[in-house]
């Protein structure tokens, strides 16, 4: 049985990899203020994260988890869990290929799920393993309506997007009233259809509460494509 990998064993290769991922999420994300084609740098990083999986030693739940802990307490020495069991179940989602959906992680505000997705993305990355997207639905919002993104833009790889629910629910696009993040939803569900790509969420709404925002129709889409996780309890920040 490998041995787990700490950050402090990391090659020099191996976390240049991971600044490199670190740069190319952050152009991702300026990509929102501006309306241009992807730059080179950026289709590159595409293609090299999303291509098929090249050939590697496995990587055990023991290995994963030890990253992840390191990474957990190196952002944030007081990061804690509540429920050990529930962690266990997510961390080995993601060592597991043949895993179809994607995860809603359902929780107060400052339960800590965005901050398990962006530890979990670098941690993936640390080790190897594909990784996905982080985007928040707010920008998503704001960069279809200004038009500086199209919604082909969320058709390809997997992607979480954080904090569905707080963005604008009715956006006026060319005189007409959606809801973007319903459109988005869709295509992510094709995409999980067509391609069996993966889509995460958070949110602070519950069953209901996204049912009553989004309609049954996405409601639905969103329990076929997603496993569902609830961090019930208090706020870290208290």
């Amino acid at each position: 049985m490998a041995e787990p990998i700490k950050i402090s064993e990391l090659t020099p290769d191996q976390l240049k990899q991971a600044e490199g991922f670190l740069i190319a999420q952050k152009k991702w994300n300026e990509f929102f203020n501006k309306k241009s084609e992807p730059t080179e740098f950026e289709k590159d990083y595409y293609k090299k994260v999303y291509s098929e999986k090249a050939e590697r030693e496995p990587v055990l739940y023991e290995n994963l988890r030890d990253m992840f802990w390191n990474k957990a307490k190196e952002m944030n020495p007081e990061y804690k869990v509540h429920d050990p069991q529930t962690y266990r179940e997510i961390t080995q989602y993601f060592l597991n290929p043949e895993k179809e959906k994607g995860i809603l992680i359902a929780g107060g505000t400052g339960s800590g799920k965005t901050q398990f997705f962006k530890i979990m993305q670098i941690s993936l990355l640390n080790l190897r393993l594909p990784a996905y997207r982080i985007v928040s639905c707010i920008d998503v919002e704001q960069a279809i309506r200004s038009e500086q993104a199209q919604y082909a833009d969320f058709a390809f790889g997997d992607m979480c997007f954080d904090d569905l629910g707080t963005e604008s629910a009715e956006t006026v696009i060319y005189g007409n009233r959606v809801n973007v993040m319903s459109e988005v939803i869709q295509i992510r569900y094709n995409a999980f259809q067509n391609k069996g790509l993966k889509t995460h969420y958070t949110t602070n709404l519950a069953p209901d509460e996204i049912e009553k925002r989004y309609g049954t129709r996405i409601s639905d889409r969103l329990n076929e494509a997603c496993t569902n996780y609830f961090f019930e309890w208090d706020s870290f920040r208290n």
